[in-house]
């Protein structure tokens, strides 16, 4: 994709850097071959149907968010159409809901609402592995969102997280329950694609699609280094400046809310202008943000949720504290969004790239600086998941010298 067209502020624009200006997940797993060919995002159809549910015959809940409005009428049971054997299975009968055209985002399972002119998106129950991750949405993962977001935005308006994050709220949460032929639930959220706080709006652009190659146009250069040959130095800044935000948000959250924020590129967006300024980083997909209940007690946050004890952190096992704080950051952070950025600044230029690194490093320890000694372990060590399929357990190997500390 063309520089200039990327940066038009168009919907469609950034329905397709999503499903096409993508070189898939750093872990080597994609979804290719995964979904069915009508829903897959790098596939060609341009929208799907869901599928709807008699929910007169099920248990219903709906879940709101306590900040933000979600319109009554996309929290009728909804679920990916690869579902439909899975929940004839346990007594759910569905049919397409042809009425909804959903374009698929990056991740598979979420997908904008492409006639809904106020602008959201649904996070759908998907039946199985997507990438190396089983992808399945109950009711637990379908709250955590909602609750995480309301409390991330409340800190934002605080001034306890950076004014240069913003995020995409998720607003409501559709939940059935069966209970026969077996106890079972799905849920799913619908998120909103105006950011919070509200701002004037500007191009947003997938950050993976900064990297990445245009699939229908393979050609072009990726974007970043099409931003390099207009501004090299602009675009350094641009790069450092999104690592650095992302920083603060990791460490802030963690300060004023407790929360571990896995930060990966397909739930990153960037918001620039024409004139290749950075406006701000917008986070999105939050279910799974792990809460640590040893900050969380001594900040007076509280230590129970709805979603019960989903991506809850004893605060008695350090070990696993350790783990998880150096997994967010170490790896998911440095893997996922620091090194793609240097090896693309350094396809453009080597100094660049070294200046990136040194400027974010430097950034990372003036922020350590004002950590507790014991936030990552003493012995700076790292951890990572190995190159595996993650349905049954989540192994961790153990590193030395991690990237930014």
């Amino acid at each position: 994709m063309k520089l200039g067209v990327a940066l038009s502020n168009e919907l469609r624009v950034l329905d397709y850097l999503e499903r096409y200006v993508n070189d898939g997940s750093a872990s080597g797993f994609t979804l290719h071959d995964q979904l069915s060919s009508k829903t897959n995002p790098l596939g060609m159809e341009p929208f799907f149907h869901p599928l709807s549910v008699a929910s007169e015959e099920h248990e219903i809940e709906r879940a709101f968010s306590e900040l933000f409005e979600c319109p009554d009428e996309l929290l009728d049971i909804l679920a990916h159409p690869d579902a439909k054997a899975e929940l004839a299975e346990v007594g759910v009968s569905t049919n397409r809901q042809s009425s909804i055209r959903l374009v698929p985002t990056s991740s598979g399972r979420t997908s904008r609402i492409l006639d809904d002119r106020r602008g959201y998106f649904v996070k759908l129950h998907y039946p199985g592995v997507l990438g190396r991750i089983n992808r399945s949405f109950p009711e637990h993962k379908a709250l955590a969102g909602i609750d995480v977001s309301d409390e991330i935005a409340l800190a934002i308006s605080d001034g306890l997280i950076t004014n240069k994050i913003g995020i995409m709220p998720e607003v409501g949460a559709a939940i059935l329950r069966t209970r026969s032929p077996k106890d079972f639930s799905f849920a799913h959220v619908v998120r909103r694609l105006a950011a919070y706080p509200e701002s004037e709006s500007c191009a947003r652009l997938p950050l993976f699609s900064l990297w990445s190659f245009d699939r229908m146009a393979p050609l072009d250069k990726p974007l970043i280094e099409q931003m390099a040959n207009s501004d090299a130095r602009r675009t350094l800044d641009i790069s450092s400046e999104i690592a650095k935000s992302l920083v603060d948000f990791f460490f802030e959250a963690w300060n004023s809310l407790g929360y571990i924020y896995e930060i990966n590129a397909q739930n990153v967006l960037v918001e620039i202008d024409s004139r290749l300024i950075l406006r701000r980083v917008i986070l999105r997909d939050f279910n799974s943000t792990e809460k640590d209940l040893a900050r969380r007690a001594e900040i007076s946050r509280p230590t129970t949720f709805r979603s019960g004890n989903y991506k809850v952190l004893d605060i008695n096992d350090l070990d696993t504290l350790h783990i998880r704080r150096s997994f967010a950051f170490d790896f998911k952070f440095c893997n996922y969004v620091v090194s793609p950025l240097l090896e693309a600044l350094a396809r453009v230029d080597q100094t660049l790239a070294e200046e990136f690194l040194g400027s974010v490093r430097d950034h990372v320890a003036d922020a350590l600086g004002r950590m507790p000694v014991e936030f990552f372990h003493p012995n700076g060590t790292w951890w990572a998941h190995p190159e595996m399929e993650l349905t049954d357990s989540r192994p961790y190997v153990q590193f030395s010298n991690p990237m930014l500390r």
